[in-house]
């Protein structure tokens, strides 16, 4: 399990991973990122630049803070996640799962 700090924007749950700023949220299908990799918990994961027009810039402007990511449930279904606001912080537990 590992844990980051979490601050919250206006209602918006954003993380810091290395130079990455990741603002979780969900019903998103893929994830969003200024690259076409993203490296998260040791996992380099293939993700996109644009979906449906939109690119993590846009997001940004959006929202009103850079952010560098907005992941999808095709990266965090990997994970147990568990929030804890009281004390701004999120840990992220790989699944691992039966593959056969």
């Amino acid at each position: 399990m590992r844990s980051f700090e979490l601050d919250i924007l206006d209602g918006h749950a954003i993380m810091h991973n290395n130079n990455d700023v990741i603002l979780i949220d969900t019903g998103a299908p893929s994830t969003l990122h200024k690259n076409d990799t993203l490296d998260f918990m040791s996992v380099n994961y293939p993700v996109l630049t644009k979906f449906m027009g939109m690119t993590v810039g846009d997001l940004s402007v959006l929202l009103g803070k850079y952010v560098t990511t907005l992941p999808g449930i095709d990266v965090l279904k990997n994970y147990s996640i568990l929030f804890d606001y009281k004390n701004r912080s999120v840990k992220f537990n790989y699944n691992e799962t039966d593959k056969d």
